[in-house]
């Protein structure tokens, strides 16, 4: 990893972290909710300043950030300069929940945003349905399937990008599947029985597959799409790497992914680093993904943790009533 790649991870990162405490002070300060310190990092403060009642400040350890407000330990001493009024704890439970549940939306928004204007910028990438290589003997081959062929449609549905063929592959259980293909401006029609072989997953897993034996050839077109477009388009991205990283730690519960397959900090600092060797898009998209991964992982860190501490005081209560 070079100097100035790891200086870019811990830019992004922080950015990533301060837009998350940002989402718990912005809420907070809606409801009149007192804040002591926004702090980006932890640790010894650095450098800092005082705006109002509200301390903020850049601490030692960049990998991290809070937000502390007035009353969110119950009987906590009040701090001089706040109000009782302004105490977190004696908040209606509607409105701490929506603080609490604010810092992993405003990642969720964060990578949505940054989709959208990837979009903007580069509109979307389609990757072409056409041939590339086609294994020796393999079913496509056999079939007469060469490189350079366009898939059109597979049993009559038709083909719009590359992943589509496989999907429809597997969708056909192994029967024989009609294949229109355009070679030289020419449809040609093509019977291919797929091969079942053993495979991995995208999580690593033993899988067997049916497969007909073509690569892909790396041909893509590049679409431009408008403003609105492309914030519908960057809401499916989102969507769709939130569904991945759900998975992701459904396997892991699972134990069908490692654990040790898991990164911390140091990781990622190495992916922006690596990304980062390849231009400022794909820094920016692996940021988005970081940021969906911390919308679900705070998620249920945080709202598990307020379920706990509201049970907790309910109990509590109920133990003062008898």
């Amino acid at each position: 990893m070079s100097i100035s790649g790891i200086i870019l991870a811990i830019v992004v990162l922080g950015f990533l972290i301060f837009f998350h405490e940002l989402g718990h002070f912005c809420v907070a300060r809606v409801f009149g909710m007192g804040v002591k310190t926004f702090s980006l990092g932890f640790g010894p403060r650095l450098v800092g300043i005082k705006r109002g009642k509200t301390e903020y400040q850049i601490a030692a350890v960049p990998l991290g950030g809070y937000v502390s407000l007035v009353g969110q330990d119950p009987g906590e001493e009040l701090p001089e300069g706040f109000t009782s009024k302004e105490e977190f704890s004696t908040r209606p439970t509607w409105q701490r929940f929506l603080v609490i549940l604010a810092g992993p939306v405003f990642n969720a928004l964060l990578a949505w945003f940054i989709y959208w204007g990837m979009f903007v910028a580069n509109g979307q990438i389609i990757l072409m349905p056409v041939a590339g290589a086609v294994q020796t003997g393999s079913p496509a081959a056999q079939a007469g399937v060469m490189p350079d062929d366009r898939f059109l449609s597979i049993n009559g549905v038709a083909i719009n990008t590359w992943g589509d063929i496989p999907d429809l592959v597997q969708t056909g259980g192994g029967a024989p599947l009609t294949v229109v293909l355009e070679r030289q401006a020419k449809e040609i029609t093509l019977t291919i029985k797929p091969l079942q072989q053993p495979g991995k997953s995208i999580f690593g897993e033993d899988i067997t597959r049916w497969v007909i034996g073509v690569e892909y050839s790396g041909a893509y077109e590049q679409i431009p799409l408008g403003f609105f477009a492309s914030a519908s388009t960057g809401f499916v991205e989102c969507a769709n790497t939130t569904k991945l990283i759900v998975q992701s730690l459904v396997k892991l519960a699972q134990g069908a992914v490692p654990l040790d397959s898991v990164g911390g900090p140091i990781s990622i600092v190495k992916l922006v680093s690596d990304q980062a060797a390849h231009g400022l898009s794909r820094v920016l998209m692996l940021a988005a993904f970081i940021s969906v991964n911390l919308f679900l992982l705070n998620l249920l860190v945080d709202l598990g943790g307020y379920c706990v501490d509201s049970l907790g005081q309910i109990f509590h209560r109920f133990l003062d009533l008898l």
